[in-house]
């Protein structure tokens, strides 16, 4: 592969994942879903014991889950581009959560610090997600829900 096609390759792989975050804090999850192969892989950090397989699997996973506000910042995003159809994804993610409050800022009760790892393909449809593994480092959790606010 040129240097050309690397880059492209790279900077899809780095697309990918920010639109991720972005369809998780819409709470997009259709579109967050179809980021993923038909048989995708998704181990969350909250629970690595139960990964969740299949697009299907997934999106049901994602409408189960309660109202809130989520904001998911991405760093050191390193692409490791393997072939022109294969890459490995590695990132950061810092994790603002509160409660839904529609029309206002809410009251950050939750910040978590992980890693994901994210074998990802390229299909007709563009590149997917063939496995994304999250993983939790660090977490802060408000004793009094509201004492922390951004």
């Amino acid at each position: 592969m040129t240097p050309e096609e690397i880059n492209t390759i790279s900077r899809s792989c780095t697309e990918l994942v920010y639109r991720a975050a972005k369809y998780t804090d819409l709470r997009s999850w259709e579109d967050l879903a179809a980021l993923f192969a038909e048989q995708g892989k998704l181990v969350r950090p909250s629970d690595p014991a139960n990964p969740l397989v299949g697009r299907d699997k997934i999106l049901a996973s994602m409408l189960s889950r309660p109202p809130g506000t989520t904001r998911h910042l991405v760093s050191n995003v390193l692409v490791d581009v393997r072939s022109a159809a294969a890459a490995h994804v590695s990132s950061v993610v810092t994790l603002f959560s509160g409660p839904a409050r529609p029309r206002r800022a809410a009251k950050v009760e939750k910040i978590l610090i992980g890693n994901l790892e994210d074998d990802v393909v390229l299909s007709p449809a563009g590149w997917v997600f063939l496995r994304r593994d999250g993983s939790l480092a660090l977490e802060w959790e408000s004793r009094t829900a509201g004492t922390f606010s951004v």
